[in-house]
């Protein structure tokens, strides 16, 4: 069970830092031309969620291996 939310979870972050790269891509050359720039949208838009998908992964994995997830016993 916590490998399939993981795997949604994982994938959704992923896609949505793919999304972030495109819009950072795509919005580059109005903002050279309004003499901005988008450097670090996909990082902050991103990234951040990316690496906190993971950093959560990783602590439930973590609390799983240590204590143990057994949804079959009643105590």
């Amino acid at each position: 069970m916590l490998a399939v939310i993981g795997l949604f979870m994982l994938a959704f972050a992923w896609n949505w830092y793919g999304f972030a790269l495109f819009e950072e891509m795509t919005e580059e050359c109005k903002a050279n031309a309004a003499g901005t720039t988008e450097a670090g949208t996909a990082l902050v838009i991103g990234g951040v969620p990316l690496v906190l998908a993971h950093v959560v992964g990783i602590a439930a994995l973590g609390i799983v291996m240590t204590r143990g997830f057994r949804p079959w016993t009643s105590d």
